[in-house]
């Protein structure tokens, strides 16, 4: 009796040194940022096919950070791009409205007061408001989102 009672004491000792070993290098791991989704996402930038990301990049200030995008205008005809909301931070743009001739590219310069920290993965999600330059053309939204290292 005492022999199997030995042998389900080691059996178990054995596997519980064994899956402790595992679980300190899945928290060794966690603890130094290797297993970060973030971490092994790309950076993006993305506001649909017509309206593409040249460029992009988000530094950060002592108030919060400055979002620098460069947009190039496929939607064939110049537009102008009149306002640009946070959806979850507030934001304000620096140069609106902006005119992007079709096939050109503008920088568009926006601030927020969102607190980012340097060197780590920041998603920024926003709504660009803007309009064909046609007479009397509705305002248009476009949602997109940058996700990059904070510079």
């Amino acid at each position: 009796m005492k022999k199997r009672g030995q042998v389900i004491l080691e059996y178990l000792l054995t596997y519980g040194w064994g899956i402790l070993v595992v679980i300190i290098g899945v928290a060794v791991l966690t603890y130094f940022g290797f297993l970060s989704p973030s971490n092994l996402l790309p950076n993006s930038c993305d506001f649909g096919a017509q309206l593409i990301c040249q460029e992009y990049r988000v530094i950060k200030t002592p108030s919060g950070a400055d979002i620098d995008l460069k947009l190039r205008n496929d939607f064939g005809r110049d537009i102008t791009i009149h306002d640009v909301r946070g959806v979850d931070v507030p934001l304000t743009p620096q140069n609106t409205p902006l005119l992007i001739p079709k096939k050109d590219v503008q920088e568009l310069q926006i601030t927020t007061t969102a607190r980012v920290a340097k060197n780590e993965k920041a998603r920024v999600a926003m709504v660009l408001e803007f309009a064909r330059n046609d007479s009397g053309a509705p305002h248009h939204n476009v949602t997109g989102e940058v996700f990059v290292i904070v510079q």
